[in-house]
């Protein structure tokens, strides 16, 4: 990790460590004890709350599901949020290229504690989707997010004119517009630079992989899917 951001994330377990959060305190049937908190500097429209737990498990096994609810007034098109552990910090990154995480929603996601007694959560970076942002960036994985949104851009203008040669292509383009989250997670501190390499090419095999999964049209998908692939060799392989 980069020494100045890791003196800033240190900075801010000492902070958060010291701060009254919003806090839960969850127990499992052998006593083992976790709280978990969420802090957020500088403030954003944003609440986590825990959904439920499983701490009855092997470490290995045991789960928390958060609940992550959009309080502000306009829908967000991707996050980066931290979570802190006394022994395993992660950093959480998603985007909603079209199915925007929408105002007055909210999402649900899975964490692994592993035995931890203490787990914190806030959001280094929000993008909303008129283009705004909340939080610090220190992370600066608002690069990555914009490289793969760009380079979904391209390929759906690509897919738009590949689909134009079939009928009611706007049948097509309409599912497409349905694409779930795409969600990674890596260690905090600058991002990797061959995971931003690796973001058009994440882009396109979202793209590829939906059109080869579609419900409707399967195989005017797939033969579009298949030229997608074929035309844009050096951006589907491995950087």
């Amino acid at each position: 990790m980069n020494v100045r951001l890791l003196s800033i994330f240190i900075a801010a377990l000492i902070v958060f460590g010291s701060t009254a959060a919003d806090g839960q305190v969850f127990k499992s049937k052998d006593g083992y004890r976790i709280e978990v908190e969420f802090v957020q500097m500088p403030e954003c429209p944003i609440n986590i709350s825990v959904q439920s737990t499983d701490l009855n498990r092997t470490p290995d096994e045991q789960s928390i599901m958060l609940k992550i609810e959009n309080t502000s007034a306009k829908a967000i098109r991707a996050y980066a949020m931290i979570s802190g552990g006394s022994q395993h910090p992660n950093l959480h990154t998603a985007t909603f290229p079209t199915a925007s995480f929408a105002a007055g929603k909210a999402i649900y996601r899975s964490i692994w504690p592993n035995s931890q007694d203490h787990y914190y959560f806030f959001f280094d970076y929000i993008l909303y989707a008129d283009g705004t942002t909340c939080g610090w960036n220190n992370h600066h994985r608002s690069i990555q997010i914009e490289s793969y949104l760009a380079s979904r851009q391209k390929a759906i203008a690509r897919i738009k004119d590949m689909a134009s040669k079939y009928k009611d292509p706007d049948e097509i383009l309409a599912e497409l517009e349905k694409v779930g989250a795409y969600y990674s997670m890596d260690n905090p501190g600058l991002p990797n630079p061959d995971t931003i390499k690796r973001m058009p090419r994440s882009a396109y095999e979202h793209l590829i992989n939906q059109l080869r999964h579609l419900n409707i049209r399967q195989k005017d998908a797939i033969e579009i899917a298949l030229a997608l692939e074929l035309e844009t060799p050096e951006i589907v392989k491995d950087p």
